[in-house]
């Protein structure tokens, strides 16, 4: 029978929060997801968003209140950072932010989200200037798509951002949202000599390793093939492998508020019409596990995280 009965429920924003694991599933192994189809289903059942798993050797960044914030919004968010040839990139999505602005998106020197002291100050010892002047663009209701580039940083070689604090700004400057750059378990140690950058004092659990292999993929979720209705979904997936399983995590934003859904991996592996995307992704078992559900905010918002 089908296993795909997992759920996302949602806040008075419409932001849905995800998290959940499902055994027997894995990456690249037995049952096999990296590049099928992703689907969220509105609380009636119907499709409404879509977005291939695709292999990454990045990080991924979850985003919650920032330590002492006591303001009006509920920011929340997940994000990738991945490294290029001499510069990184994030990517994702944020919800819970005002509307209709902009604010900072920025890495700072702080090993931990813990207090306001650890996070720190804008990363950039020893560069001639701060280069964090990137910023996100929020929409009429709260929802931000994520998509910056900035040179000369890292994941874990020079000016290394792995394990640092990433920290999302109100338009007025206030740090509202925080997450680590937490490297994972891909990684393996390296040599004890550190770049000359670094602070002289460093948890031994702290950039200290670089990545041998790819254990996660991601889905940046858009409309669904010919969805037709109101919302306008969007969302940022993450896949990982575990022990027995996958565990999957993210943020859908745009969804009815309050409620919850479905959020299934299905057997095609393209979005570009009904048809390629097909049913839930369960071939060969004895039941459908895709019970798996979002719950959505005020703000028709949700963060995913399943196993």
């Amino acid at each position: 029978s089908d296993p795909w009965t997992t759920m996302w429920y949602s806040d008075a924003d419409g932001v849905a929060s995800v998290s959940f694991t499902l055994d027997d599933f894995s990456l690249g192994g037995d049952y096999p997801v990296a590049g099928r189809a992703v689907v969220v289903h509105d609380d009636d059942g119907t499709r409404v968003a879509c977005g291939l798993l695709q292999s990454t050797s990045g990080e991924v960044v979850t985003l919650s209140e920032y330590p002492s914030y006591a303001g009006d919004y509920s920011t929340s968010g997940t994000l990738l950072v991945e490294a290029l040839d001499s510069s990184i990139t994030i990517t994702g999505t944020l919800g819970g932010l005002e509307t209709s602005t902009s604010g900072g998106i920025h890495i700072h020197s702080g090993y931990t989200i813990d207090d306001a002291d650890g996070v720190g100050g804008h990363y950039y010892e020893g560069m001639a200037s701060d280069p964090w002047t990137t910023m996100y663009y929020s929409d009429k209701d709260g929802y931000a798509a994520v998509s910056i580039g900035i040179s000369d940083f890292s994941l874990v070689s020079s000016y290394p951002v792995a394990n640092r604090a990433l920290v999302v700004h109100l338009s007025s400057g206030t740090r509202a949202g925080a997450g680590l750059i937490s490297a994972s378990s891909a990684y393996t140690t390296l040599p004890t000599s550190l770049p000359s950058l670094q602070p002289t004092a460093i948890p031994t659990v702290l950039s200290t390793s670089v990545r041998t292999s790819s254990t996660a993929a991601i889905s940046t979720l858009s409309a669904y093939p010919s969805y037709t209705g109101s919302l306008s979904v969007l969302g940022t997936v993450t896949v990982e492998d575990t022990t027995s399983g996958i565990s999957v995590g993210g943020t859908v934003v745009g969804l009815t508020a309050s409620t919850s859904g479905g959020i299934h991996i299905h057997s095609g592996v393209s979005c570009d019409s009904a048809d390629d995307v097909g049913g839930h992704y369960y071939d060969d078992m004895t039941s459908d596990p895709w019970t798996t559900m979002w719950y959505s905010d005020a703000d028709g918002a949700a963060s995913i995280s399943f196993t």
